[in-house]
Order: C-alpha cells, then structure tokens, then sequence
C-alpha cells in the first residue's frame, strides 16, 4: 500500500511517506532536540524520534501520481492553514487516492473546545481562545513572538459538521466521523495524537 502523511511533523512513521515544510521539519533535529531541553519550544522536543521526511509545502501540489496513494492522514495541519487551503489540501489528497482508497483527518473538535468556555474562570477560557487562535488581547511578548517563527497558529477551527462540509466541497463522498485512535486505517493507534508528549 502506498501510505502519505500530510504534514505529517514528528508524527510520522517508517511505511509512511511524509510530507511536511514546518521550521521545526527543516531545522536538524539535534537543534530542535536542544531547543526542547533549553525550554525555548516545546519541552516535549527534547525526546521525539523525527520519521524521514519529504520538506514540501502541503498547500502545494505533491509529486504523488493520480490515483496513485492508499490512504492520506492528516493530523493536527488543517486548523493551521485558511479554511481555502485547507480545501485545497483535501482536493489534492482526493487526487492521489485510488479508487476506494480513504483519508482520514484530524483536527481540535470547535464543539469540545467552546465547552471549555466559563466566563466565570478567565484562566481556562484562556486556552478557548488560544485554540480558536484568538489570544491576542494583548501585545505578544518576545518569547511568543519567537515562538511563532516556528508554528502558524489556528486560523480556522472545526466541528463536526463544517469538517464534513468541507469535505464534501472537496468532492469526497462516503464520509464518517470516528474516535481518536479507532478506525480502518492501518497504524492509526500510533498516529493518532491528541498533543505533544511533555518530557
């Protein structure tokens, strides 16, 4: 089977043909590995085995022949690009699969998200707005700066239904919602994730 990855990060594994043109993707690992030790990233760097990745921006085309691919995942990507991109990214992964082949996406759940909302505690609904991409209250200080050289933030979230929506404008057909770490595709107990594991 042909498996592809999209922006597939530190997630990827062999068997799998990931894609992905993030800072981090591009950066040699030990200083992303030295990063996460120091603090400046996520400390959960410090540890993470990186797959062989193919540095290609996703919102791209992708060398991958019609009708060529068994599966594409896609995890944790399509909240950080436009709604646009994003549906341009799902009409190429349309492209490469094969008659009967699936693809299988990701994404924070808007619905769970908002749940968190509680007017009455600001320091939880903080994390609302920082999944809906939204906490700019206030000037970023350096460090977040700094930091968001290395990641796109949320542009667009999605329940449910608007992921369903899109992919229907995408031209997939035989869509089904599923479970973190449930589902047909092959490792998907290993690609699932829900975030990045501290050290």
């Amino acid at each position: 089977m042909r498996l592809v990855n999209i922006g597939s990060g530190f997630s990827g594994l062999d068997g799998w043909i990931n894609y992905d043109r993030s800072i981090l993707a591009r950066l040699p690992k030990w200083l992303v590995r030295l990063a996460g030790r120091r603090g400046w990233i996520d400390k959960g760097y410090a540890t993470i085995k990186w797959p062989d990745i193919i540095i290609r921006d996703i919102r791209k085309p992708l060398p991958e022949a019609k009708c060529s691919v068994d599966w594409v995942y896609c995890s944790h990507v399509l909240e950080h690009l436009y709604r646009w991109e994003a549906l341009e990214v799902l009409r190429e992964a349309r492209r490469m699969l094969k008659k009967g082949g699936r693809i299988r996406i990701v994404v924070p759940d808007l619905d769970k998200v908002w749940s968190l909302y509680d007017p009455s505690d600001p320091e939880k609904s903080l994390w609302v707005f920082y999944f809906m991409g939204k906490n700019e209250y206030k000037k970023p200080s350096l460090w977040y700066r700094f930091q968001a050289l290395f990641q796109r933030g949320h542009e667009f979230m999605y329940n449910d239904k608007m992921m369903v929506d899109l992919l229907v404008m995408a031209g997939f057909k035989k869509i089904s919602v599923s479970e973190y770490r449930y589902g047909r595709m092959p490792d998907v107990e290993k690609l699932d994730f829900l975030l990045l594991p501290h050290s």
